[in-house]
């Protein structure tokens, strides 16, 4: 039996790249990418698809740029995106998406320089050696079958290959490289070394300007003036103790107070039970909004044989939020007998109802209304000829009811008991958020040491409202200690057992495997030289990149668990652990047979590992090749067509989605996780690297691949994604330590290399340049290190003193308006109630933000204060479904367009009042309600169909002092209702502490 030339391998896969396989994974490649290229580039013109390839743009509050008026011609989209600029990202999108093309930049022009230079020089020195391109010798022919093709032709052409081969690899004539040659591989070892190293610190330099005057941008901003103290001993665990210590801080010895000027205080309650409490009530509201769509569907048909009338979504929301005691006496009786019907119209000024205010309750003032107050109350008179009015049985032996009168019975209990609990008492913990006055003040706060016990009072810069991870806040730090290391063992676990199916995917995809097997497939295979090529090469890559994409998953759910305070710490902890997983099972795992033999080889022969590596890599040269090839040029195009995001929202659609708050949460745009962009582009990085002298073909495929990610992405950021919150472009600092480890790989793999050719004097001079680069690493980290964690106080205090110099350079060659910038700049300055799409449909009127990603139970409303969203979080109300739109005749006079369907309890004279307006009573025909559906927008500004339009106007242009005015804002929406709120010490009167429910001032 012969020996396997490359041991550790996996038998008949890595080392078998014969016959077209570069052709092969090439044209697959093109095909994929090109075809997706050319459709999407059809599909995101199509107006109805804007949901999927341009949400960005239909937010509420969105104002185009140059970039977003290219939408009509095929490839237009294209250059437009190329040419806009890293600083106009920046103040549209934010300073984490403009770090993330910086990298994708960077890594192109480092890797299209190496390009040229390895094409112009070392690929013809490796010809001119080896007969090839690459870097070793090449391999021996499968059966001297080169390309499995069995014509004489052929034959003469592999068996004069193989006997070159064979000559080379004769026992006495082995070759170790010339001296010349194995000469200039260490040459472009510290070139592309020394290029790297030169691109990063470059690159770095960049960011730092960048990450400074993002934030002096923001430096009135309450989440940069805000510091999170973690570990507060107990005889401060109370606002007035916080405030007094960082105010009677003094830095003299005079006697004088030099304290930092606090502005308010957050205390973090342990919210105890709430979280039970707030999902059951989401349970609740979801039922009572199923049973409505369940019984009248979504939309509601106005027209037709199945025309539903007397229905009113608003009086319905009140009926349920406001039960009168006829109404609850009657609950569960049943339907009412149906009465008729009148017509009534809006009164055209203010919005309200002639007899009613805008929610339906009846005007006090209203003589004409008193017959209306005196009858008894009752249900409203719905006719569904489609349907009868649902029933349930709430026990096994107990009466029928009235489902939908139970199922709101229902909500008003888990809804009492959640404003009941919020009114209670909560055991502060040992984290607080403490704002100060100014953005010196809190860079102080958060740079110095407070206390002297270990562990105890720490201080760092608050990640925004958005971003806190709540559930994380109130563990103890024996909990986190715990947690922790539970991690870290899971993590160390899954490295080895995540080797074990890595490993048999490797053996399952190998034509050995294939043929012992199914022989008789193999032989039908192998018939095909292009169908070999592609088993061969194309289906392990994609199984490696379809394999790997399952692990994030995973390993987000331990990032959480691990006990980060803020979401985009759980996102940069998930892109450590995701990175060393795809790193260690692809570049190492998967060319070897399996963790433990590589581990007990190592712990046998430490210094082996050199010549392991040196013998194996080599070996997999190809599929390396192959892999960066697909996903430069096939995986990253198919990234346009939002499949990840197009598969389950068709699932979600046909079998899940059902009411307006479903479609209204489905039609919302996706968010980027950096912590599953960065590992992928740093895994290329670093083959491209390793691999750049031994074979460098990879080399253009790297650079297509960064180009293409550039573009990609450039394009998602400006048009898809919208990220909620900010991490202050932390991702770099990260990408930049795992890049220096990939070329600390490269070294090490060529130091091995240089010792198996035992070009010993080569080898020692790898020595240098591998120490060399760990300090380079080390030092260009902790000179710039500092500068992007905090902002330095030099400028901070010319801000607070409004200098602006440096942020009018910023800006200047790259102008944008202030409109422009709103999506940006509004999660600083007000309440954002546009997280979610203004795309016409039928089935939901937006008129609430979609439910919380980040805790439970209430809703993702824009937050500028750091209070709990379990005590003043905004709480959804019932959302029923809208009236559908009806196809009325132009004929029609407009007022019956705008018509209300009333009770016929109503008297007489109010019709006759419609009747004076020009209104004429449409037998058969129900007019939709106008405060519902989307009677408030208009065709110029959709943006209006929100609930509250009347304030979508831009806050930035509405500020006259500055988008982020020091002037008291308004108290967030729910803070009222809860005996906790933020604790101003300088303005007693905003403090509602102590407040009875009921009594708060509403102005």
């Amino acid at each position: 039996m012969d020996e396997d030339p490359s041991p550790g391998l996996p038998p008949g896969q890595l080392t078998k790249y014969n016959g077209p396989w570069f052709l092969t994974q090439l044209l697959l490649s093109i095909s994929i990418g090109l075809g997706s290229f050319i459709f999407f580039s059809f599909a995101r013109r199509v107006e109805r698809w804007k949901v999927l390839y341009s949400p960005r743009t239909l937010l509420k509050g969105f104002s185009p740029h140059e970039v977003h008026d290219h939408q009509t011609s095929l490839f237009g989209w294209i250059l437009p995106t190329i040419r806009t600029s890293e600083f106009t990202v920046l103040q549209i999108v934010g300073l984490d998406a403009a770090v993330l093309l910086s990298f994708f930049r960077t890594s192109f022009y480092f890797f299209l320089t190496c390009t040229c230079f390895a094409g112009a020089i070392l690929v013809p020195i490796n010809y001119r050696e080896n007969g090839t391109s690459e870097g070793v010798d090449p391999p021996m022919p499968d059966n001297f079958t080169a390309a499995f093709d069995l014509s004489p032709t052929s034959m003469l052409t592999n068996l004069s290959v193989a006997a070159e081969h064979l000559l080379l690899r004769a026992p006495k004539k082995i070759r170790y490289g010339s001296t010349l040659y194995l000469t200039s591989h260490l040459i472009f070892t510290y070139f592309f070394t020394i290029l790297a190293l030169w691109f990063l610190q470059r690159n770095y330099a960049r960011y730092i300007p960048l990450r400074q005057l993002f934030s002096l941008e923001l430096a009135h901003s309450i989440p940069a003036r805000t510091v999170l103290v973690t570990g507060l001993p107990p005889h401060l665990r109370s606002e007035r103790a916080i405030v007094d210590y960082f105010e009677g801080i003094q830095a003299s010895t005079g006697g004088e107070s030099t304290g930092l000027g606090v502005e308010s205080v957050d205390i973090v309650r342990a919210v105890g039970g709430m979280k039970e409490l707030l999902e059951r009530r989401t349970r609740a509201l979801q039922r009572l909004e199923g049973a409505w769509q369940k019984y009248l569907g979504n939309p509601v048909p106005v027209e037709g044989k199945n025309a539903v009338f007397g229905y009113d979504p608003a009086e319905e929301v009140r009926r349920i939020l406001e039960p009168t005691e006829g109404q609850a006496a009657e609950g569960s009786e049943g339907s009412g007998i149906p009465e008729g019907q009148l017509v009534d119209v809006e009164n055209g000024e203010g919005g309200e109802r002639e007899f009613g205010t805008a929610r339906g309750a009846l005007n006090p003032e209203s003589d004409e209304d008193l017959e209306a107050r005196l009858l008894p109350p009752s249900r409203t008179n719905i006719i569904n000829p489609a349907r009868p009015r649902p029933m349930l049985r709430p026990g096994w032996f107990s009466k029928k009811v009235d489902a939908l009168d139970f199922y709101a019975a229902q909500f008003r209990i888990a809804d009492e008991d959640v404003r009941r609990r919020r009114m209670g008492k909560f055991r502060p913990t040992g984290s607080a958020f403490v704002t100060f006055q100014s953005l010196a003040s809190a860079q102080i706060a958060a740079q110095i040491v407070h206390y002297p016990t270990p562990g105890a009072f720490r201080t760092e810069l608050a990640p925004e409202p958005r971003d806190v991870q709540w559930f994380n806040l109130s563990l103890a730090s024996s909990s986190l200690f715990v947690r922790r290391l539970l991690v870290l063992m899971t993590v160390i676990v899954l490295l080895s057992v995540w080797s074990i199916p890595v490993a048999f995917l490797a053996k399952l995809l190998s034509w050995d495997t294939i043929e012992d097997a199914a022989p008789k497939l193999a032989k039908w295979i192998a018939k095909s030289p292009r169908l070999r090529g592609f088993v061969q090469t194309s289906l392990p890559s994609l199984a490696m990149v379809a394999f790997n994409n399952f692990l994030p998953f995973f390993l987000e759910t331990l990032s959480v668990f691990q006990g980060l305070s803020a979401r985009s710490w759980v996102e940069y902890s998930l892109m450590k652990k995701y990175h060393l997983s795809i790193l260690f099972t692809t570049l190492f795992v998967f060319i070897t047979s399996s963790t433990y033999s590589l581990l007990q080889e190592i712990s046998e022969s430490p210094a082996g590992v050199l010549t392991k590596l040196a013998t194996t890599l080599p070996g997999a040269r190809n599929f390396f090749v192959s892999y960066v090839m697909l996903s430069g040029l096939a995986i990253m195009p198919l990234q346009l067509l939002e499949l990840a995001v197009i598969i389950p929202r068709f699932f979600f659609k046909l079998f899940i989605t059902r009411t307006p708050r479903d479609y209204a949460e489905l039609n919302a745009p996706p968010t980027l996780n950096l912590g599953t962009v960065y590992p992928q582009a740093l895994l290329i990085f670093t083959l491209g690297v390793t691999y750049s002298i031994i074979s460098p073909l990879i080399l253009p495929f790297a650079t297509l691949y960064f180009a293409m990610g550039y573009l990609v992405y450039k394009y998602k950021l400006l048009f898809v994604y919208y990220r909620p919150y900010e991490s202050r472009g932390q991702a770099w600092p990260l990408a930049f330590n795992r890049i220096a480890l990939g070329l600390v790989i490269f070294q090490v793999f060529m130091l091995g290399l240089f010792t198996v050719r035992k070009a010993f004097l080569l080898s020692g001079l790898m020595v240098p340049l591998l120490l060399s680069t760990i300090y380079a690493s080390w030092r260009i980290n902790d000179l710039y290190s500092p500068l992007s964690q905090y902002v330095n106080v030099s400028q901070a205090s010319e801000m607070s003193q409004g200098g602006e110099s440096d942020i009018v350079k910023l800006r200047k060659g790259h102008p944008v308006t202030k409109s422009q910038s709103n999506l940006q700049r509004s999660r600083y300055s007000s309440r954002d109630e546009g997280v979610y799409v203004v795309q016409p449909d039928s089935a939901t009127d937006y008129q609430q933000p979609p439910l919380s990603e980040s805790y439970p139970g209430v809703l993702n409303t824009g937050r500028r204060r750091y209070g709990h969203p379990a005590l003043s979080g905004s709480l959804p109300e019932p959302w029923l479904p809208g009236l559908a739109e009806p196809t009325l005749g132009d004929d029609l006079p407009p007022v019956v367009r705008d018509a209300l369907v009333v009770d016929l309890r109503r008297r007489w004279s109010t019709f006759k009042r419609v009747a004076k307006k020009g209104a004429n009573v449409v037998p058969g025909i129900n007019i939709p309600v106008a405060s519902s559906s989307r009677s408030t927008g208009t065709d110029e500004d959709p943006s209006r169909a929100w609930r509250g339009s009347q304030r979508s106007e831009s806050p930035i242009e509405n500020d006259p002092t500055g988008v982020f005015s020091d002037e008291e804002e308004e108290l967030e929406e729910g803070e009222g209702l809860t005996g906790y709120g933020t604790f101003w010490p300088h303005h007693p009167s905003r403090n509602r502490r102590g407040t009875i429910p009921g009594t708060e001032d509403e102005s």
